[in-house]
């Protein structure tokens, strides 16, 4: 496996067996390329579903929940490019940010030369000059999938149009204390079936998937400069103590850890 891991920056190149239980279920506020080389699984972003051939890749956006789930025990193969907005030449953003969720990248094209040049270099490089490849091959790895035909992009084999509605309100709403019982008011739908329909759509619970988006949104707020006590306000967040044990709960560290390591940086 090749490495490397830095504040803006962030890959791997990973071969493994697939047990479904190992895939962490997950949102983060970067973005993330992932490059499926091989092996028999669906991803699953928000509330749709892919079914994944090689050379498919995935272009999630942050604050988006996804995880791999593996159909069988074939060897699983992927590049994954985790990198901030902010490394971004700004002529690339707009596209960035209205990307497609997955794209059919074609034996040959661009885009796969791309990973195909990577798999080769990294036997080659040092994980020094690897790092330097890759920092600063990524605008032209994005450069290709812009200019990929329009056929390339994948639709899902599942989709709930209740629930995408549902996700997209919790998602532009990380200020409101969200339920199953407001949820249901707002949709007319029982709070039951949301309930339900999370967990089995997405393998997590409602409150589970609200809290992590309230506190991702609160990590880009303190990322933007706001303080940490502004961030609990601005998420409705009913005391400081609350957001704290949440937030450190998900993210690993303190509100503060963060508001330092911006002054730092």
């Amino acid at each position: 496996m090749a490495q490397y891991s830095s504040t803006e920056l962030s890959y791997h190149h990973t071969k493994d067996t697939p047990k479904s239980d190992s895939f962490h279920r997950h949102m983060h506020n970067g973005y993330e390329l992932f490059y499926f080389v091989r092996g028999d699984a669906e991803y699953i972003i928000e509330g749709s579903a892919y079914r994944l051939r090689p050379g498919d890749l995935l272009f999630i956006h942050p604050r988006k929940f996804h995880y791999l789930n593996p159909v069988s025990d074939a060897t699983y193969e992927r590049f994954v490019i985790h990198f901030s907005i902010d490394y971004v030449p700004e002529e690339l953003r707009d596209f960035v940010r209205g990307s497609n969720e997955i794209y059919r990248i074609t034996k040959g094209s661009l885009a796969e030369r791309f990973f195909a040049t990577w798999s080769e270099v990294e036997n080659l490089f040092s994980k020094e000059d690897l790092s330097e490849y890759l920092r600063t091959s990524l605008s032209s790895a994005i450069l290709f999938i812009k200019y990929l035909p329009d056929e390339s992009s994948v639709k899902p084999i599942r989709r709930d149009a209740t629930l995408e509605s549902i996700l997209q309100y919790i998602d532009s709403h990380p200020d409101e204390q969200l339920s199953a019982e407001s949820l249901s008011a707002k949709f007319y739908m029982s709070s039951s079936w949301i309930v339900h329909t999370f967990k089995k759509n997405l393998g997590i619970s409602l409150m589970q998937y609200i809290q992590k988006k309230r506190v991702l949104y609160a990590e880009a707020l303190i990322y933007g400069g706001t303080t940490p006590t502004e961030a609990a306000k601005l998420c409705n967040y009913e005391s400081y103590s609350t957001f704290y044990r949440q937030y450190k709960k998900i993210l690993g560290v303190s509100p503060m850890d963060t508001h330092k390591h911006c002054a730092d940086a």
